[in-house]
């Protein structure tokens, strides 16, 4: 299971793709009702932002139940078997206790992630156009795929989200 939730071409060439897809969807302009009923500016991009942050939690929540439904009948104790190649397995077992552990710390931090994409978009959506919001996101989606060619964009690593 760790293997699959881990990967980084099903992450980048796939899901990420299908998020930033769906997170453009999500963001519409405020009507003037939504705008008098908030008050407050900064409680409408609150909630915009917390809107964003639920559905990175529904589409990672979706992935993990995805992939634990492909992984049933996968040996189920919680030990560090499987397989993984070898690096990869010992960068495992002396970065976590238990593969519990790695799991728990990798939906965490994919929630962080694509919480940050759909609040960006957001955000550029709202203060400039959904135009260069979309701009925005083809630049950084083809960042993140040459970060796996090319070795100097790992030199930038919030740019190209590794």
């Amino acid at each position: 299971m760790l293997t699959l939730l881990t990967d980084p071409f099903l992450l980048v060439y796939v899901m990420t793709l299908i998020f930033m897809h769906s997170a453009a969807q999500l963001y519409r302009e405020p009507l003037m009702v939504e705008l008098i009923r908030m008050r407050h500016f900064y409680r409408m991009m609150l909630a915009k932002w917390l809107a964003a942050v639920y559905f990175s939690m529904l589409f990672v929540g979706t992935m993990v139940l995805i992939v634990g439904l492909f992984s049933i009948g996968l040996h189920s104790g919680f030990t560090w078997q499987g397989s993984m190649h070898e690096s990869f397995r010992a960068l495992l077992i002396e970065s976590y206790p238990s593969p519990l552990h790695a799991i728990v710390y990798t939906i965490a931090f994919m929630v962080l992630g694509y919480s940050f994409i759909g609040c960006t978009f957001v955000t550029i959506a709202h203060y400039f156009s959904r135009k260069i919001a979309y701009g925005f996101i083809l630049i950084n989606y083809v960042v993140m795929i040459l970060a796996f060619k090319m070795p100097w964009v790992e030199l930038l690593p919030f740019i190209s989200l590794n």
